[in-house]
């Protein structure tokens, strides 16, 4: 009698332990969800909020920008520096200024030929030409046969984007015009859409983004 009573004691427990278990592991599972749900949101939010950031720094950079409501292209112009070609002679001027002995500051002007000696043996380049924005004009030229004189704006690259496979894909090609070198990334997946457009001289863009649990959409305005 006495180990039946035990018995029916212990099953009233385990009855009463579950239904508490029960109770719990509901609103337990639901603030999990609910702290997942969080974290991923603002996840996406800071991943679209740099995103957009770093397509307005690149397309600030842009000359030559072409584009569709899906993809763009463009030359990457080096905003720092321009070639400067004085009685037969390349400069490199760069536009920042340096603040000397704490007192002064001053614009330097570099030693071209070193310059494009350390760009060749980077990218193992041995043409020794190299692209530059000249009067409007993408120019491909070589220190060792320039003729006009003038400014030029150094070119950095070329850089594609395009909208695939649910992704944001870039391109960057050092050469320009030359499939050499160049090299492919991934600047953001889980892209549902992007697009692109252009209205009173500014584009617009957009960007969703779809996890799990979240859905959401972030637009630009970036002055053409």
């Amino acid at each position: 009698m006495k180990k039946a009573f035990s018995l029916l004691e212990l099953t009233i427990a385990l009855v009463i332990f579950s239904i508490i278990f029960m109770l719990i592991s509901k609103p337990l599972r639901e603030f999990y969800l609910l702290h997942l749900k969080s974290l991923e949101q603002n996840e996406v939010i800071l991943k679209l909020n740099q995103t957009l950031l770093n397509l307005e720094n690149i397309l600030l950079k842009c000359v030559n920008l072409e584009f569709t409501s899906r993809n763009f292209s463009c030359f990457l112009k080096d905003d720092e520096s321009i070639f400067v070609l004085e009685n037969g002679k390349l400069k490199l001027v760069n536009s920042m200024l340096i603040l000397k002995n704490n007192m002064g500051f001053y614009s330097p002007k570099s030693d071209f030929s070193y310059l494009l000696q350390n760009k060749m043996d980077l990218f193992k380049d041995r043409e020794g030409s190299f692209y530059a924005l000249k009067n409007g004009k993408v120019e491909l030229l070589n220190p060792a046969n320039l003729q006009s004189e003038g400014i030029f704006y150094p070119l950095k690259a070329k850089i594609e984007f395009k909208f695939e496979d649910n992704a944001l894909k870039f391109t960057l090609k050092p050469k320009i015009f030359n499939e050499n070198l160049k090299r492919e990334a991934l600047l953001l997946d889980f892209v549902r859409d992007f697009s692109l457009r252009e209205q009173n001289g500014v584009l617009w863009i957009k960007i969703c983004v779809q996890k799990t649990y979240f859905l959401h959409c972030l637009e630009k305005m970036v002055s053409l």
